[in-house]
């Protein structure tokens, strides 16, 4: 309904109902009135969202054989009511309600709060040790994502209508080369995925006995055969000669605060507690939405986009402006999360 003030703009009044049937788009036209026939003078296309529910269950797990394992922040309760206000303040914006659910198993007796003692650290490193995009390279196969994580995985068993959320104290990625590299070599193989690796050009190569050694440019897709198989990998160069040797599957470090797996990965040194906190938002958005990680800070500002590839910001929301997609975008693609 259009209701028309004769002199002030204040007088003016648009009404539009649309009936919709869950979810859509439904469009409503305006018209002129008073003559025949009535000429449509404005449109107006209303978007009717349809309430996401995400389920999550928080847990937290430490090895009670590895005492680098024991949590930081032992009492903190992800899922107090005060968390999920916080949480469904911002994304309610966008039609998503959290709902932070109890965990119930029979291998755990299960206390309100309480930390898990799970024997995942397989390695004795005092950390959740976690292999990225690992292939087998005799089948060219994917690994899984190693024997720390599979601990965790069967620990606590999926769930499809529900995101499982675990909460470690220390987390260590790793890529690993797919091709031994010699001693003046600028070019690493890496294992990897379709979707390439995610190290930034300038971001710093942690190998053994390397020091000063930047990435430059953006990883590069390649085939490469290994066994008589041909596999897509990914290569990255370098700033300069490596001054060692490296042998196949020597593991090449990732910082990464926590991973959208099943179930989600959630690492303590990652941030502050608030940090961690959103992450499970950050991580949920990879696993239920497809969101990708973005780059949402300008100079002077702070992220404010939940999805910023980095934890840390003064506020935390599902973006409807576009945000560059932060890895693998040489062509500077944008992502706007609410379509």
């Amino acid at each position: 309904m259009l209701r028309g003030g004769p002199y002030k703009q204040k007088e003016t009044m648009i009404r539009v109902l649309c009936r919709g049937d869950g979810g859509g788009r439904h469009t409503c036209a305006l018209h002129g009135g008073g003559g025949a026939p009535p000429v449509c003078f404005a449109l107006i296309q209303a978007h009717v969202y349809t309430r996401v529910v995400v389920e999550v269950i928080v847990l937290k797990a430490r090895d009670s054989r590895r005492p680098g394992t024991a949590l930081a922040h032992p009492t903190h309760d992800y899922t107090a009511q005060a968390v999920l206000d916080r949480f469904n303040e911002k994304t309610m914006e966008a039609v998503v309600e959290f709902q932070l659910v109890p965990f119930t198993s029979s291998r755990y007796p299960v206390d309100a709060n309480q930390v898990f003692d799970v024997p995942f650290d397989v390695n004795g490193d005092g950390a959740l040790t976690y292999d990225i995009n690992r292939i087998d390279l005799n089948t060219g196969m994917p690994a899984g994502q190693g024997a720390d994580f599979e601990a965790l995985r069967q620990a606590f068993p999926a769930n499809p209508n529900q995101q499982h959320v675990v909460i470690v104290r220390k987390m260590i990625s790793n890529y690993y080369l797919a091709q031994a590299a010699a001693v003046g070599d600028q070019e690493l193989i890496v294992q990897s995925s379709a979707n390439g690796v995610f190290f930034k050009q300038g971001r710093q190569v942690d190998l053994p006995h390397e020091t000063g050694l930047f990435f430059v440019g953006d990883p590069q897709p390649v085939e490469v055969t290994i066994n008589g198989r041909q596999l897509q990998l990914t290569k990255l160069t370098l700033s300069g000669p490596l001054t060692h040797a490296h042998p196949v599957n020597t593991p090449l470090p990732f910082s990464a605060g926590g991973w959208s797996t099943t179930p989600i990965i959630v690492s303590e040194n990652a941030g502050l507690i608030a940090d961690l906190e959103w992450a499970i938002v950050h991580e949920c958005g990879h696993t239920v939405f497809r969101f990708n990680d973005l780059l949402d800070s300008t100079t002077g500002m702070l992220a404010t986009c939940v999805m910023h590839h980095q934890m840390g910001g003064m506020d935390q929301r599902i973006r409807h402006l576009p945000r560059l997609l932060y890895y693998n975008n040489a062509a500077g693609a944008k992502e706007c999360q609410w379509e």
